[in-house]
């Protein structure tokens, strides 16, 4: 899994209890989505390291490149030394696509090397874009996550 200064997850859902360990590193994603269990965690990737790489294309998590789990109570900002603090930001070579669900953690959104830039939906408590970089998302519908409806009849009398 792990390679020097990267990690790269393949085929499948991988639980992440311990989100600090990826720090650093450049994370790549190739049919795979991050399922983190860590409540208190702080990636801010200070000189170097960033995300890349699609999501799951099958299964329950599908289309999802990270879900994060609820922590209570949720980050109050991104200087928070208890709380889910991630400066999300391209690898500099690449690209990521797919949801990112982290309903109770602080994202900042920092630019990609990268003209296509990031084909996501962003879900957070606090969610903020910084830095020199130009941020450019180009959200495609179906590089993200849908909940499936099944169709239903109802008969009115």
């Amino acid at each position: 899994m792990s390679s020097g200064g990267s990690v790269t997850f393949s085929n499948g859902v991988y639980c992440i209890s311990n989100m600090d360990a990826l720090d650093q590193k450049d994370v790549n994603l190739i049919n795979a989505t991050l399922y983190v269990t860590d409540l208190d965690f702080s990636l801010k990737f200070a000189g170097g390291g960033g995300f890349s790489g699609t999501p799951s294309s099958s299964g329950d998590f599908t289309n999802f490149y990270m879900v994060i789990a609820i922590a209570n109570p949720p980050c109050p900002d991104f200087n928070s030394q208890n709380a889910q603090v991630i400066q999300f930001r391209g690898n500099g070579s690449g690209t990521f696509s797919g949801t990112i669900l982290a309903p109770s953690a602080c994202l900042d959104l920092r630019g990609n090397g990268e003209t296509s830039g990031i084909h996501s939906q962003v879900i957070g408590y606090n969610v903020t874009t910084n830095g020199d970089a130009e941020v450019y998302i180009n959200y495609n519908e179906d590089e993200n996550h849908k909940n499936p409806y099944i169709p239903a009849v109802t008969m009115w009398e």
